[in-house]
């Protein structure tokens, strides 16, 4: 279940709170992540794919050559705990977007909101958002191409392209990159309290 049942709306001229919108921010992107990882692989094993590395785990480093990791992938190396990290930091970059396109904060208050959300993180020592946060403010966007084949190589623990790579990589490309861009902007949708953004959402979202 990607979903939860939408929030009520509060009213928009309201004062911020940016550590409650992005204390909910954070943990309705990591509820949604987790949900669309295992979505992930419920398709796959579905489809007769083996997935090798089922989670995401920060001892498992498939050895790929820095040489041959995706262009935009922030990482010299692809585990468990920086595919999580680049996946985190493609989610910020969603969420920021998303945020300034529906005018839930201004220009001027875009440095605020960051601060805001890396200060929450590093006081709830959640170490999976600290090491995101310098793919964030890193030089190069993620593109997601890049992502979606960085999880497939550590999904098949392949460091080349074979047949379980290449369906991962087509099941990210055709739906799977923007399944997580919806559930990450409904966390953001929800923590900022627009319902009737959320409800949008969700029935974008729904199947069939």
């Amino acid at each position: 279940m990607l979903l939860d049942k939408p929030t009520e709306s509060k009213d928009r001229n309201t004062p911020l709170n940016y550590a409650d919108i992005c204390r909910g921010m954070i943990e309705q992107m990591d509820l949604g992540r987790g949900r669309w990882w295992a979505l992930l692989k419920e398709i796959l094993v579905n489809a007769g794919v083996k997935v090798v590395n089922t989670e995401l785990n920060c001892n498992i480093d498939i050895g790929m050559k820095e040489e041959d990791i995706p262009d935009s992938f922030p990482f010299n190396k692809i585990s468990g705990e920086t595919v999580e990290a680049a996946i985190i930091g493609w989610q910020i970059q969603m969420a920021v977007d998303f945020t300034m396109k529906h005018n839930y904060i201004g220009s001027n208050q875009l440095k605020d909101f960051i601060d805001a959300t890396v200060k929450v993180a590093t006081k709830d020592e959640n170490e999976r958002w600290t090491l995101s946060f310098g793919v964030h403010f890193g030089t190069t966007s993620l593109i997601h191409e890049d992502i979606a084949h960085a999880v497939a190589y550590y999904m098949a623990n392949k460091v080349t392209d074979n047949e379980a790579v290449t369906i991962i990589k087509k099941e990210l490309e055709s739906r799977g990159m923007a399944v997580l861009a919806g559930v990450t902007q409904l966390a953001v949708a929800t923590a900022f309290s627009d319902a009737a953004m959320v409800q949008q959402i969700m029935r974008k979202m729904k199947p069939g």
